[in-house]
């Protein structure tokens, strides 16, 4: 991912590369290096997901909750964590093998028919 540490001073800063964004400062190098390690442990969302969530209302963040992938919003309200880390997801089996995706999207589709809201979401984002 696309994060570097910087130092400014007597702070070490956490800072996106990409697009310039300072996620904290720290007083310690090593605490700028936890921040870090988290950063870059996160799943990286892909474009098939941020598509489908935009399409429908929702800002998606790589989620802070230890075994999922993402944390879905809307607006300024959070709504729920989805994805296992665990698992693989459609965006990502699309990457390796378009048809093996497709495949198991399908099976995904018929094995997950509940209407609770993190299916929904899951299902919507991910599948």
């Amino acid at each position: 991912m696309p994060y570097e540490l910087r130092k400014n001073g007597n702070a070490y800063m956490v800072r996106n590369k990409l697009t310039g964004h300072i996620f904290a400062k720290h007083s310690t190098l090593e605490n700028a290096k936890k921040q870090l390690h988290l950063l870059e442990s996160l799943y990286e969302i892909k474009p098939y997901s941020y598509e489908k969530a935009h399409a429908h209302g929702f800002d998606i963040y790589p989620s802070k909750v230890k075994d999922k992938k993402i944390d879905v919003w809307y607006g300024d309200k959070f709504i729920a964590s989805i994805g296992n880390k665990n698992y693989d997801d459609y965006p990502t089996m699309m990457l390796k093998d378009p048809e093996y995706a497709e495949q198991r999207r399908i099976l995904y589709h018929k094995r997950h028919t509940r209407n609770g809201i993190k299916e929904y979401l899951a299902k919507l984002i991910l599948w």
